[in-house]
């Protein structure tokens, strides 16, 4: 085959990719472009906090060993402009037993640091503060490959409730209890203490399968994620998950161009700043809105056991979601919004109107934030401070001396 055989397709191929990426394709033609216009003027956030979590993996001799990051700061606004009131950083290594689901799991481990990190800067916050999140707060709190294994071994409380007993619990409540306990009095990762796979621990325990453990560990996350939703509506702050690179379809579902809402949004409107799209509140998690359904069923992602209060918070729970550009020609964000199902039922009638008001609201607070094309400085500095680099990786691992053991190397970021 010459060059020019394999070449000339690809060419083809390219040449029809540029099309369809440059300017308005026919295929959006009739779409509606969802535009309630510029937020208003900036608004000043006295205090705001943002987080975010690093990870890398290695394997060494068929088993995974993970290192991971999470890192917080918090900011006031001052004349002289922002200034650093804290920052908190929690770090982690060790190896994933037993070797089941480690991608999924190092991602819990990394997200847990996160969350806790964001839990010891929100002390820091005035009242009105925005408490920053990177990507969306439905992807942090739904783990769906874990929850589909556990209807496929019999639902998420046969798979909790077996974990428990093995354990040596009364119940999942027991359990649920346990670990919430042994989070507040040793911090982190507390998931691997109870089960015995933490390699400090000291703790000989029945080792469980692989999906009880990563379900176990996946309990620590949801408390978590309550801990700090709770507290941020206790100090009167609001929580705002921004993601700049959404693939989600909730507002043009189906086009036949197959784009994701931010690229439709863009190629309808290119260059204005303002708001998009703005959704009304979806109902709680365990809701047939975040999973996918068989015809005539009502499925829902039981992200935590039934029958508990753990199942009962995120039953409640509401997220609000709309689109915003905040510079000329920058990037069109998602932002997501969790609330208490309390404060959205009480305003019946007033809901679109109120939730317009809130994404206005919230939208001139991170216009008064440090911008670089559009995007919260404090993020991006954080993203920066959280990932883990392969040479990073590599300087700990040897820094320990057990990088002669290592095979294949694979670091995510």
């Amino acid at each position: 085959m010459h060059i020019g055989d394999f070449t000339s397709p690809i060419r083809y191929k390219a040449d029809a990719i540029r099309r369809l990426l440059g300017g308005i394709d026919p295929c959006l033609e009739g779409l509606q472009l969802y535009d309630l216009g510029l937020p208003g003027q900036a608004v000043q956030v006295k205090t705001h906090a943002a987080a975010d979590g690093g990870r890398a993996v290695d394997r060494l001799q068929g088993l995974t060993v993970y290192l991971i990051r999470g890192y917080a700061a918090a900011w006031s606004y001052t004349s002289n402009g922002y200034r650093m009131l804290g920052e908190h950083v929690e770090a982690d290594l060790g190896l994933v037993r037993p070797p089941e689901r480690e991608e999924t799991r190092v991602s819990i481990y990394s997200d847990i640091l996160e969350i806790y990190s964001l839990l010891q800067v929100i002390p820091y916050l005035s009242r009105g503060g925005l408490v920053l999140g990177d990507g969306s707060i439905i992807s942090l709190i739904v783990e769906p490959r874990l929850e589909v294994a556990a209807r496929q071994k019999g639902g998420v409380q046969k798979v909790v409730g077996e974990a428990a007993q093995q354990l040596g619990y009364e119940d999942t409540e027991a359990l649920i209890d346990a670990l919430e306990e042994e989070t507040k009095t040793l911090g982190p990762l507390a998931s691997r203490r109870l089960t015995g796979v933490d390699e400090s621990s000291g703790d000989v325990k029945p080792f469980l399968p692989g999906l009880e453990h990563a379900y176990i560990e996946y309990l620590e996350k949801l408390l978590l994620i309550r801990q700090l939703l709770r507290t941020a509506w206790e100090n009167g702050l609001t929580l705002v998950y921004i993601s700049k690179t959404s693939r989600t379809s909730f507002l043009y579902p189906g086009n036949s161009c197959g784009f994701p809402d931010v690229q439709v949004i863009s190629r309808l409107s290119p260059v204005n700043p303002g708001l998009f799209a703005v959704e009304p509140v979806q109902a709680g998690i365990n809701s047939p809105l975040w999973a996918p359904s068989e015809p005539g069923t009502a499925s829902t992602w039981a992200v935590a056991p039934p029958d508990t209060g753990l199942a009962g918070f995120y039953q409640d729970l509401r997220v609000y979601r709309f689109y915003v550009r905040l510079a000329p020609a920058a990037q069109v964000l998602k932002v997501e919004i969790p609330l208490p199902a309390r404060e959205v039922d009480v305003l019946g009638n007033r809901l679109p109107e109120a939730m317009k008001s809130l994404a206005r609201s919230v939208s001139q607070k991170l216009l008064g934030l440090p911008l670089a094309s559009g995007y919260p400085v404090s993020l991006r500095r954080i993203h920066e401070r959280a990932k883990l680099s392969r040479s990073e990786a590599e300087a700990v691992l040897e820094g320990l001396g057990v990088s002669y053991m290592v095979g294949g190397r694979e670091v995510v970021e």
